[in-house]
């Protein structure tokens, strides 16, 4: 493993660049497959995608006679393969190396085309099924059995999955073999409350959608999450979860599913890329772009090692999410990863669009700024705002989790959490530099989930001048535009990029930062074996 000072990292960055130049010009987007470690191997899909007829031999500046194919994780809504059809809507997909999730896991395999003659930055059309890796293949929506049958992608199926996906009582399991009726796949079988009839309408809303160059799958994209089954919770309310896991307890934060739209056109005093709470003025798709963000649990404070106390880092392997604890640093994002995933089989390692979730939900609904240690156990900017130096360190520096402290704060009122209460999330800004999941580079091209993104990242730091508006990275807090100064509207916050080898995603900054951390900081320069005192990471969950 690289053990360096990130703090030298990213001086040497700065001194590379005095201002970096926006992102390099749009390429076309290359499909790459993203897997994890398990001994199960999977084993190809074959199947076909029937979009509407007059899309399967698309014009230029209609869209793509091809369709990208992409295996998701439905808890995490990581990509863990792609690939392309051919012009018919055929399909073979290879998941290469091995999966993490276990035998009979359930999958979504979702078939998308861009419009415009699928120009990079256009929006995006998809069709979606539900798959289940068994001992004896895929079954599918269209296929109960996981043995020889045919894995069909139509307006059909993707009625199916929505409804399940707004149906808290249907299971993935209830929804295999559903569809059926070679070669077209339109006939059903009822499930749950749902009747043939009432799929048929569903399946012509699709069609009605696609007609309309919109997006089926709407705010489903977002793979949107549900209470835990032991949550007596508001779902449409933000709050705290207390989660058990081997005796030993953690916090985490329902993060509520919530509109928000981002400026396509500046308005109101806002320049392109801000986001606001209320609908602006104009039409959608050119004035402004609709997003849902939420329906995840994401840790209060920042991991700890299970058996961490206020005076001891722990040496446990198992982790927990507690307040006034020593947080968990010197590791690795693999092990990040391993560790939420070996926490709780709904958990994982928090994800580049979750934590641009609760930027935005700060940008729009939060009056104040949010606060942390960027400055040796004070804030940076408002000394009075103090925290719990973490007594493992040698010297002034890292603090005890979600520690921050203000004498003249009264009641719930704490502005180093991401709502300005005590309800909200903490040290996001400071203290430590954490680990997300989603988005990388490698060679200064951007990735996300794994797949080239066709965007090239220049080396060096700047500070944030307006955020991207592309509808394929509008979710990961990515910039679009830079400034040698700092910009307020972003909370003076910045980003570092190198332009060399396979790096990782960090955000938020640390103690020794200054005016460098926020909600809006991001770092991509970080390989993923890279450990540092200054460097931790924070799980969520889906359910």
């Amino acid at each position: 493993m690289q053990r360096r000072p990130f703090a030298l990292a990213l001086s040497l960055i700065l001194l590379s660049a005095c201002q970096a130049p926006p992102f390099g010009a749009h390429a076309p987007v290359a499909t790459e497959a993203l897997t994890a470690g398990s001994s199960q191997k999977l084993g190809r899909i074959t199947g076909k995608a029937h979009f509407p007829e007059s899309w399967l031999q698309a014009l230029p500046g209609e869209v793509t006679n091809q369709a990208a194919v992409a295996l998701i994780d439905p808890l995490s809504g990581v990509t863990l393969s792609a690939g392309r059809t051919d012009a018919s809507g055929a399909f073979s997909l290879t998941p290469e190396g091995s999966l993490s999730l276990a035998l009979d896991s359930f999958y979504y395999l979702e078939v998308s085309k861009r419009l415009n003659g699928s120009a990079i930055g256009s929006d995006v059309v998809a069709l979606r099924t539900v798959l289940k890796w068994t001992a004896t293949g895929w079954a599918s929506i269209t296929n109960g059995t996981g043995g020889t049958g045919e894995i069909v992608v139509n307006p059909t199926t993707t009625a199916v999955t929505l409804l399940d996906y707004e149906d808290a009582a249907i299971a993935f399991s209830d929804l295999l073999g559903k569809v059926f009726g070679s070669p077209t796949y339109t006939m059903v079988t009822a499930f749950g409350t749902h009747t043939p009839e009432s799929v048929a309408e569903r399946a012509m809303a699709v069609k009605g959608r696609l007609a309309s160059n919109q997006d089926p799958l709407g705010g489903a994209r977002s793979v949107s999450g549900k209470l835990a089954p032991d949550d007596p919770g508001n779902p449409a309310v933000l709050h705290d979860y207390v989660k058990t896991v081997k005796g030993v307890q953690s916090v985490f934060v329902w993060i509520p599913s919530f509109t928000a739209y981002q400026l396509l056109q500046a308005q109101n005093g806002y320049s392109v890329g801000h986001w606001v709470k209320d609908r602006p003025a104009g039409t959608e798709g050119v004035d402004w772009a609709q997003e849902v963000f939420g329906g995840f649990y994401v840790g209060k404070y920042e991991a700890s090692r299970a058996d961490a106390t206020g005076a001891a880092a722990g040496v446990g392997t198992s982790l927990k999410v507690a307040k006034g604890v020593v947080p968990w640093f010197d590791i690795s994002f693999d092990q990040a990863s391993q560790a939420c995933r070996s926490y709780d089989p709904n958990a994982y390692l928090m994800r580049d669009d979750e934590w641009t979730a609760l930027a935005v939900w700060s940008m729009t609904r939060n009056p104040d700024p949010v606060l942390g240690n960027s400055n040796f156990g004070v804030d940076f900017d408002r000394a009075g705002v103090t925290f719990t130096a973490d007594p493992t360190q040698t010297g002034a520096g890292r603090a005890l989790t979600g520690s921050g402290a203000d004498a003249s704060w009264a009641g719930d009122k704490n502005l180093t959490t991401h709502t300005g209460k005590t309800d909200g999330v903490y040290d996001l800004s400071g203290n430590l530099w954490e680990w997300t999941a989603s988005v990388g580079a490698s060679n200064g091209i951007l990735k996300v989930d794994g797949i080239h993104m066709g965007t090239s990242l220049v080396s060096g730091y700047a500070y944030f001048a307006s955020l991207s508006t592309d509808p394929l990275l509008r979710r990961f807090g990515i910039p679009a535009t830079a400034s040698a100064t700092p910009n307020a509207t972003y909370g003076s916050d910045g980003f570092a990029f190198s332009g060399t080898g396979e790096i990782r995603t960090a955000r938020g900054g640390s103690w020794e930062d200054g005016v460098k951390t926020g909600l809006w900081m991001l770092a991509l320069v970080i390989p993923s074996d890279y450990v540092y005192l200054g460097l931790g990471f924070r799980p969520a969950l889906r359910y």
